[in-house]
């Protein structure tokens, strides 16, 4: 469980199936990804990829489209991609993907990045970042990650201008407030 302050509240995200702590501090709990309702709590249908990471390189690819895996050595051999995992505990890098979130978002009329939400995340080690970068280094993507020691999760809320582009779950929003 994460805990960060917006302006006025402490919020908590409580992900996939791990169980929120007591804590008085908390005004509002965001369950996500859970795969089953939480009691007293809305809901609403989201889908996501599941791929179990436990599976070789050489299984993982077998699994893969000829169209997916043509575009991946194609990305990689003609145009030149490399991806990069980042320390999200490293500052440097926070301003880096804020940079990037803040351009995009301007463009497409979203909101800006949550800050406190994003540095209590990586606080927790919980938040993964990685990119693509073209063969010049310019950073293509950046894309964010929720983790804890089972699962990973693509937080697709945190995708900033992905050039590439599925199982429905449930995410579950506790009591006042649906984000």
């Amino acid at each position: 469980m994460t805990i960060y302050k917006s302006r006025f509240l402490a919020r908590a995200e409580v992900w996939f199936d791990d169980e929120a702590t007591e804590n008085a501090e908390i005004d509002w709990i965001l369950y996500r990804q859970r795969s089953a309702p939480v009691q007293r709590a809305k809901s609403r249908t989201f889908y996501n990829r599941l791929i179990d990471l436990s599976k070789s390189e050489k299984q993982l690819a077998a699994e893969l489209s000829e169209e997916t895996a043509y575009k991946i050595r194609r990305a990689r051999d003609r145009d030149g991609i490399v991806c990069e995992w980042h320390d999200a505990r490293d500052p440097a890098v926070i301003e880096r993907f804020e940079e990037m979130h803040r351009l995009f978002a301007m463009k497409k009329g979203l909101p800006g990045l949550n800050r406190p939400r994003i540095e209590s995340m990586a606080a927790a080690g919980a938040l993964e970042l990685s990119s693509a970068k073209d063969a010049e280094g310019n950073t293509l993507v950046y894309h964010a990650y929720y983790r804890d020691c089972r699962r990973r999760a693509n937080w697709n809320r945190l995708r900033c201008i992905a050039r590439f582009q599925t199982a429905p779950r449930e995410t579950f929003v506790a009591e006042p407030t649906a984000i």
